[in-house]
């Protein structure tokens, strides 16, 4: 449980690749081929994975064994610091750096940029982090009961966001800062994790 986990390494460098290759500027007709979502933007859903696996190390480690033990205040400060300092960072340097365009008309923009994970490639993973604090834990818990019970949710809240995203007819912006969309891969991490361990009941 202490050695390093080489596996986790190995998906983070193969996520970064990723995301370098779906930033590459690919044409609309190559971005519609059929294998372009499988391959090459899979690099969130394999952060999404590598997160839901840490967090249930996480969980372990820090014997977390109820509801109210993951939502401690003390436990949820620490998780929000954790992701915000090095987010801060790179607002920092977007702010700073010539380069980079910010179009902002207000402070309320300025709070709006910073919550929707301003401009940088990748960055808006960092709301989404902040949403997987407040979701894991109960995710977690109902999948440790219940594989089963697991995979129905997570995949009818994949469907759900789906449909809503159809029916309203989502922008883009929107739908890519919530969580819901990467719920069934946070199923996958967990059920890889506790099944190894024979956490959970099917």
């Amino acid at each position: 449980m202490n050695e390093r986990n080489t596996t986790i390494d190995f998906l983070k460098s193969l996520a970064i690749i990723m995301v370098l290759i779906t930033h590459y500027n690919w044409s609309d007709e190559q971005r519609k081929l059929i294998i372009f979502p499988y391959i090459i933007e899979m690099a969130v859903p394999i952060f999404m994975i590598i997160s839901g696996y840490v967090g249930t190390l996480s969980f372990k480690k820090h014997d977390i064994n109820t509801l109210n033990d993951a939502y401690k205040l003390s436990i949820i400060f620490k998780k929000m610091i954790r992701y915000t300092i090095p987010y801060l960072m790179l607002v920092i340097l977007e702010i700073i750096d010539p380069h980079v365009e910010i179009n902002v008309q207000s402070k309320l923009d300025y709070v709006k940029w910073f919550l929707n994970g301003t401009v940088g490639q990748g960055s808006y993973y960092f709301p989404i982090l902040i949403q997987l604090i407040f979701t894991f834990p109960i995710i977690y818990f109902i999948v440790e009961k219940s594989a089963k019970r697991g995979v129905i949710l997570c995949f009818t809240i994949n469907c759900v966001y789906e449909l809503l995203r159809w029916s309203y007819e989502m922008n883009d912006e929107c739908y890519r800062l919530l969580l819901f969309r990467y719920i069934i891969w946070l199923f996958v991490s967990l059920c890889g994790y506790i099944k190894r361990y024979n956490l959970c009941k099917y």
